[in-house]
């Protein structure tokens, strides 16, 4: 009888055994699953935050371009403005409350300084050596 119960035994032993591993690698299984769908879950909230710190982010880049795009027509229309006076006075058409204007005429063109082009004679003036004679 003996070795009739060993066979049951072992029969029995083996099944045991099977069950065993089976529910260690079920359970292990499971495990690695479950931490899979955690990680999942958690990047997939993960991104949707990113995702509208993102659209916050382009929102905020839209007004800062606005606004250096802004200051940089301000910039020019004082450049503009600047370079516009700059010119004005240059030609005496521009003057602030309390300035005078200076014109400097150039000299004329057509009197050499001691001769007279009608006549042809040099006139005679008093610091010029070399009209003297």
């Amino acid at each position: 009888m003996i070795p009739e119960h060993s066979k049951f035994s072992k029969g029995r032993r083996k099944r045991f055994e099977n069950v065993v591993v089976g529910a260690v690698f079920g359970g292990m299984l499971f495990i690695v699953l479950g931490f899979l769908v955690y990680q999942n879950v958690s990047m997939a909230q993960k991104r949707s935050s990113l995702e509208g710190r993102l659209q916050e982010l382009r929102v905020e880049e839209n007004e800062y371009l606005a606004q250096i795009q802004a200051k940089e027509a301000a910039i020019a229309n004082i450049q503009l403005e600047e370079r516009q006076e700059k010119i004005l006075r240059e030609q005496g058409l521009y003057k602030k409350e309390g300035e005078e204007v200076v014109t400097i005429l150039p000299p004329e063109e057509n009197t050499v300084e001691g001769t007279t082009e009608g006549e042809g004679k040099t006139e005679r003036v008093w610091w010029n050596p070399f009209s003297w004679f």
